[in-house]
């Protein structure tokens, strides 16, 4: 039976190495900025304080971009297809039990009974 020790030099040489892999892939400057973070700390330069206030600023743009280019590509990409009963914008949805399902519903589904309406290749089958 092997018994494994976890060591604080073993633990710091993984998260380093594989934080390096991580900037090297994407090369992306937010990892490459967390990789230099984790020197930082591990050479005693930064605190996990100060670490994790940069971690949290990092995260906050990117939801922020992703936010505006999910924003900016439903404009482009999204068609706006009329209720019949109430013309009010339909929604497509897709199935929880059926991954890869879609159907529409009227936006106004508190006001209006029209139900479900089928989805045909993206667009409403009325």
């Amino acid at each position: 039976m092997k018994i494994f020790i976890e060591t604080f030099i073993g633990r710091k040489n993984e998260q380093t190495k594989y934080l390096h892999q991580c900037s090297c892939q994407y090369n992306n400057t937010d990892m490459i900025k967390e990789l230099k973070w984790w020197q930082e700390i591990s050479a005693g330069i930064k605190s996990k304080d100060e670490f994790l206030l940069g971690v949290k600023q990092v995260v906050r743009d990117e939801i922020n971009r992703l936010k505006e280019e999910n924003f900016k590509m439903n404009l482009v990409n999204n068609e706006t297809h009329k209720c019949p009963k109430c013309q009010s914008n339909l929604r497509r949805l897709e199935s929880k039990n059926k991954k890869g399902k879609f159907y529409w519903g009227c936006s106004n589904w508190k006001n209006c009974d029209v139900g479900l309406i089928n989805d045909d290749n993206g667009k409403p089958k009325i």
